[in-house]
C-alpha cells in the first residue's frame, strides 16, 4: 500500500540525490567554463607565441639575405681585387721587361760607342803614325833637294 511517509522520505532522499547531482553538475560547468576560459587563453597565448615565431623567422630570413648579400658583395671585391692584382702583375711584368730591353739596348750603344771609340783611337794613331812617316819623307825631300842644289 502506498504509504505517504515513504513517499515523502523517497521524495526527499530523491530531492538530496537531485541537489547533489545538480551541485555536481554545476561544478561540472564551472570546470568546463575554467577548461574553456583556460584553453581559449591557451590559443591566444599559442597565437602570440606563433606570431612572434613568425616575426623571429621573417627577422631571421632577413639577415640571412642580408649577410648573403654582404657574402656576394664580399666575393665580387675580392674577385675584382684578384683582376687588379692580375692586372698590375701583367703591367708590371711588362714595365720590366721593356726595362731589361731599354737595358740591353744601352749596353749595345755602349759596346758600339766604345768599338767605335776604339776604331777612332785605333786610327788617329794610324793617322799620326803616316804624318810622322810623311814628314820624315818630307824632310828627306828636303834634305835631297839641298843635296841636289
Amino acid at each position: 500500500m502506498f504509504r505517504p511517509e515513504e513517499a515523502a522520505a523517497e521524495i526527499l532522499a530523491l530531492e538530496t540525490h537531485l541537489d547533489e547531482e545538480l551541485r555536481r553538475a554545476e561544478a561540472l560547468e564551472r570546470r568546463a567554463e575554467e577548461a574553456e576560459d583556460g584553453y581559449k587563453t591557451e590559443k591566444l597565448v599559442t597565437q602570440k607565441l606563433h606570431d612572434e615565431l613568425t616575426r623571429e623567422r621573417n627577422t631571421i630570413n632577413e639577415l640571412l639575405n642580408r649577410m648573403e648579400a654582404m657574402e656576394l658583395e664580399a666575393r665580387a671585391v675580392e674577385e675584382e681585387h684578384r683582376k687588379e692584382q692580375r692586372k698590375f702583375q701583367r703591367e708590371l711584368e711588362e714595365a720590366h721587361a721593356e726595362i731589361e730591353e731599354e737595358r740591353a739596348t744601352r749596353l749595345q750603344h755602349m759596346f758600339l760607342i766604345t768599338r767605335s771609340t776604339m776604331d777612332q783611337e785605333k786610327a788617329a794613331k794610324e793617322v799620326a803614325q803616316m804624318r810622322e812617316s810623311l814628314k820624315m819623307s818630307e824632310d828627306d825631300v828636303d834634305t835631297l833637294m839641298k843635296n841636289l842644289d
